[in-house]
């Protein structure tokens, strides 16, 4: 039976000369994936590329079945981006953005509001014109907790180690190799308080922002495995310095 569902493009797989997998994250059935038309040319067309690039927000008409790949009906653009896939710094955070999504989203079934914090978030970035530098940090410290592995932050004591692997705070030494010393455990509280509307006014260097997100990535991978590393962090540094 065909139902109305709203996705998220995650990225696609072109496997002939007229098909290609599209992998979506929906708010009615959560990871899915789907057959559409391979490009052609310029991508034109309801089936183009540009339909199913990275990050769109889409609507279709589709009969879900488990275990089976099924074509979409009428697929639309729910939200045509005015700025995300154009701008060179947002289309860097863009792909790194997807490939995050890619690694953490992984279940079967609808969490609609996970999904509509992403969507939302998606939004919000769109139409952004400061603070670009940290929308990702936020981004990926407040996707934690939809996905269930919210750090121990607000147990901060000042001093205090941060052990990765236990997620939370500790004195001493943990009995691992996963934790940050007082000096760099401290900005997890002011990070945690960050949030789009006031986060161009908080100051990083690069070198720090590209720490924060190396140690979130980690999070990750302790927290969500088979969760990798996230190539894309490399390119996104890269912009940043030269922004």
């Amino acid at each position: 039976m065909q139902e109305t569902i709203h996705a998220i493009v995650l990225r696609t797989v072109r496997f002939s000369d007229t098909r290609q997998v599209v992998d979506l994250y929906t708010r009615e059935h959560g990871r899915l994936a789907v057959v559409a038309p391979a490009p052609k040319g310029s991508g034109r067309g309801r089936g183009g590329a540009a339909l199913w690039r990275q990050l769109n927000l889409v609507e279709m008409l589709l009969d879900v079945r488990p275990g089976k790949l099924a074509w979409p009906r009428e697929p639309h653009l729910c939200h045509p981006y005015a700025d995300l896939p154009f701008h060179p710094v947002k289309g860097a955070v863009g792909l790194f953005l997807s490939e995050l999504l890619v690694n953490a989203l992984r279940a079967e079934v609808g969490e609609p509001e996970l999904y509509d914090y992403v969507e939302m978030s998606l939004r919000w970035f769109d139409g952004a014109n400061r603070g670009l530098g940290n929308f990702h940090l936020v981004f990926m410290l407040r996707l934690m907790r939809f996905v269930g592995i919210w750090p121990d932050v607000a147990g901060y004591v000042p001093g205090a180690a941060f052990d990765l692997q236990a997620g939370e705070w500790c004195r001493g030494v943990p009995r691992n190799s996963h934790w940050l010393k007082p000096d760099e455990a401290q900005w997890l509280p002011f990070l945690a308080r960050m949030n789009y509307r006031n986060m161009h006014l908080c100051r990083f260097t690069q070198a720090q922002r590209r720490r924060m997100a190396r140690v979130m990535n980690d999070y990750y991978r302790l927290h969500l495995p088979p969760f990798g590393e996230l190539k894309s962090m490399d390119v996104l540094a890269e912009v940043f310095d030269g922004a």
